[in-house]
């Protein structure tokens, strides 16, 4: 509204995943889909992050005209970690803070939370890895139930208003000894070789720069089947996707994915450079 009173000549923006696709109540689900409405008819382009995202925004109304798909891009050259050196920062992350857990607001070196860490990393279990903040969409929950099926330890970076709910989870299903919730830690991608396996299960997405980080990491990756998730992993060919909202169905790919492990490398369709690309040309058309 302000680009227009402005007389911007053109007003593009991105929809990283449309709010109407999110398990809300049907009430809410309209009135977010009558603001998408509203604000497609006063720009110029929409772009999606996803091919699904546009094809959710046509079948809302919006105009076809208007979508454009330009997927999320990456640079590829991310400042990893070596899986040992990673391995050591964790551990030693854990370590301190277990022994210093009484002091509140503790953070120590590797930025790791002393209030949030749950167990110790583990140093012979399978390891896996998930970057998440703690809200519904996320499917952590999930990802906790099934690790009562997973011979491994999982280890989540990440925090947020859930983080209370999850632990009480984790208490429930005694499960202290096998998931550890570290907080947030700064510039978590480099630690991503640490994880054997890295795991997304999320209810809902637009396009996961975590999962496109995981990629250029080349670990396994197990997602579940929702939003642009299915145009990164192809499920048997470079991880494997479960059915959303579904633990039993997560537990077998992730058990899978331990086993049979499945080459993943970033597709230059994710890069930085062909993001970039695409949405030059785009401003130009």
């Amino acid at each position: 509204m302000t680009a227009k009173a402005c007389k911007v000549p053109k007003i593009i923006y991105t929809a990283h995943g449309f709010v109407f696709n999110e398990p809300l109540y049907p009430v809410v689900k309209w009135i977010y889909k009558q603001a998408e409405l509203f604000n497609a008819k006063r720009v110029d382009r929409i772009i999606a992050v996803s091919e699904y995202d546009k094809q959710t925004g046509i079948k809302a109304s919006i105009s076809d005209s208007k979508l454009i798909a330009i997927h999320n891009g990456i640079n590829p050259n991310i400042d990893f970690l070596t899986k040992k050196n990673a391995l050591v920062s964790l551990r030693e992350g854990s370590s301190t803070l277990q022994a210093t857990k009484q002091s509140h607001g503790y953070r120590n070196e590797h930025g790791i939370a002393a209030s949030v860490v749950s167990t110790l990393l583990p140093r012979n279990d399978k390891i896996i890895g998930c970057i998440a903040n703690f809200y519904r969409t996320k499917g952590l929950d999930i990802l906790i139930d099934a690790m009562a099926k997973v011979d491994a330890h999982l280890f989540i970076i990440g925090d947020g208003q859930l983080r209370e709910n999850l632990e009480a989870q984790i208490q429930k299903h005694d499960l202290q000894d096998k998931i550890t919730l570290a907080g947030q830690i700064p510039n978590a991608s480099q630690y991503l070789k640490a994880f054997d396996l890295f795991v997304l299960p999320s209810r809902k997405e637009g396009l996961s720069y975590t999962l496109l980080e995981a990629q250029a990491a080349q670990i396994r990756i197990v997602a579940t089947k929702v939003g642009g998730t299915p145009e990164i992993i192809q499920d048997n060919v470079n991880g494997y996707l479960a059915e959303s909202n579904n633990a039993d169905d997560l537990a077998n790919k992730i058990n899978l994915a331990i086993k049979k492990p499945l080459a993943s490398n970033l597709a230059n369709d994710f890069t930085l450079e062909k993001m970039l690309e695409k949405t030059q040309a785009m401003y130009q058309s």
